[in-house]
């Protein structure tokens, strides 16, 4: 994306991954979209944030051997495997990542992410902490009802 792009989360259900396991992955990203699309409760906007959301936990994407030191909170953006695409940025979440990521965004407080994660010398940061915060702890629900039905999680950025 040259341009600010919009980030949202979808949450993609364990019964649609098995139906699609051999789908090349930019087909699949085209699948979930397309099943995924009405289901605004299985939904979140993360607007513009997700540059600084994934700037503030350096996510990068997940190494075919493992995961990286930052992990589980890298994977809230971009950790994960990437479907590709040309004008779209697609990541997708395993539910063991999923769950990761839930589990320790349940455990993370306000004075951990300002003292560990929220760094604004190192970052352009466009948000300031308190609305980075604010956006972390509402998305608190959608990661642990995600992890709790064993959905996998889709990021995706288009303009």
């Amino acid at each position: 994306c040259l341009m600010p792009c919009l980030g949202y989360l979808t949450c993609v259900p364990g019964k649609l991954m098995r139906q699609w396991h051999n789908v090349p992955p930019a087909e699949l990203a085209v699948h979930i979209s397309d099943a995924c699309l009405d289901h605004s409760e299985a939904r979140f906007d993360l607007q513009l944030w997700w540059d600084d959301l994934d700037r503030v936990f350096g996510g990068d994407l997940t190494p075919i051997s493992g995961h990286d030191e930052s992990y589980p909170l890298s994977h809230i953006v971009f950790g994960g495997r990437s479907l590709g695409g040309a004008d779209h940025i697609k990541i997708l979440k395993t539910p063991e990542e999923t769950a990761a990521a839930a589990s320790a965004l349940e455990q993370l407080t306000q004075e951990i992410f300002l003292e560990e994660y929220f760094q604004p010398h190192e970052f352009d940061l466009h948000e300031d902490e308190d609305l980075l915060w604010e956006l972390i702890c509402d998305m608190v629900p959608f990661w642990t009802g995600a992890a709790e039905r064993g959905d996998w999680v889709l990021f995706d950025a288009a303009q």
